[in-house]
């Protein structure tokens, strides 16, 4: 029986860097871009909610939506690719949306720009497979976060409704963490053009 504290122990030094950056500004994403390393990973997370009627969507609905959860990933994706700052056999990451199948009342726009970003991560991993760069989204259910209690929801009606999930709760971001870093590593090393659902079951409902 081997005695643990004799194996040799590995420490790992990582250097975290906080960068600030308005993704709907063209001069925040070239000045962030500038300040980047080489990336073997990344992970497109910034976005906005709205729910509004389709009756009543207007230029500005769209506007506020479509920028920052899009058009800003996709410039930002652009910038990255044209300043060559992605390594060969590097893995992208987009979080979609199960909204971007799933229709709820009020959230066509919202769903819209989600499912735009599942059409332009499919192509981009068409064009990018040569360089063996993989490219896949997440398609949340409910998490867990302060997008979901902008939407005029009460918490405790939330709580309630989580309840109908087979696993009993909406999402952690960590879950959602998790799967991000199994399509970043070599475990995923066969995934591209994928949407994977991750929904506590609801799926099934």
């Amino acid at each position: 029986m081997k005695n643990d504290s004799m194996l040799p122990l590995h420490r790992c030094l990582v250097t975290i860097r906080q960068l600030k950056a308005d993704l709907t500004n063209s001069a925040d994403i070239e000045s962030l871009v500038a300040s980047l390393p080489k990336l073997d990973g990344i992970v497109h997370n910034a976005g906005v909610g709205s729910r509004v009627p389709c009756k009543m969507i207007s230029e500005e609905n769209i506007a506020e939506v479509m920028r920052p959860n899009f058009e800003a990933p996709l410039l930002l994706q652009t910038a990255l690719l044209k300043d060559k700052i992605i390594n060969k056999s590097a893995s992208i990451v987009f979080i979609a949306s199960r909204a971007a199948s799933v229709p709820s009342m009020g959230n066509a726009v919202y769903s819209a720009s989600k499912g735009a970003i599942v059409s332009y991560a499919r192509c981009l991993a068409l064009e990018l497979a040569p360089r063996l760069i993989r490219v896949n989204c997440i398609c949340p259910a409910m998490v867990w976060t302060e997008l979901i209690l902008k939407g005029g929801v009460t918490e405790e009606v939330l709580h309630k409704e989580e309840q109908k999930y087979p696993l009993k709760r909406y999402g952690k971001p960590q879950d959602i963490a998790n799967l991000c870093l199994y399509l970043l590593s070599d475990a995923s090393i066969w995934m591209t053009g994928s949407a994977i659902d991750i929904t506590g079951g609801s799926i099934m409902l």
